[in-house]
């Protein structure tokens, strides 16, 4: 699942990653899930494996919105959450112009076809926000 997922590497800032993980392992270590005498060279493995795990879930992770619906603004939405559904990203691609769309039922994320999908065409979702507020260009 989680280890599997597309990682980006290229387009993220490693400096934030390494320091968010030097920090977080610094929290881990203050709450005794280390022993303190772990060896220097065993806490860089550990903001390693941190660092690659952030690196899977923030460009995989979705965002879970409630509709709004008014008469003004149809598509009107807050997210209310986010989910890390790592069966689905593994198997998906991310897509500004996707043809797909996901609902949510509690904690299952079902995704539907947005239009009809030709046989051997990639399935695709959205990186982030909502299809229908979400400008193709961006």
């Amino acid at each position: 699942g989680l280890h599997n997922l597309v990682k980006h590497f290229e387009e993220i800032d490693m400096l934030e990653y390494i320091a968010t993980s030097l920090i977080l392992l610094k929290f881990l270590k203050n709450l005794k899930y280390f022993p303190e005498s772990i060896e220097v060279e065993d806490e860089l493995k550990l903001v390693q494996v941190i660092c690659h795990y952030f690196a899977a879930m923030i460009p995989n992770i979705f965002a879970i919105s409630e509709l709004k619906y008014t008469a003004e603004d149809p598509t009107k939405h807050d997210m209310v959450a986010i989910g890390l559904y790592p069966n689905v990203a593994s198997h998906l691609n991310h897509s500004c112009d996707p043809n797909t769309f996901v609902i949510y039922q509690g904690r299952v994320q079902i995704t539907v076809a947005a239009r009809n999908i030709l046989p051997g065409e990639e399935i695709c979702l959205l990186y982030f926000g909502h299809f229908g507020d979400t400008k193709k260009e961006k």
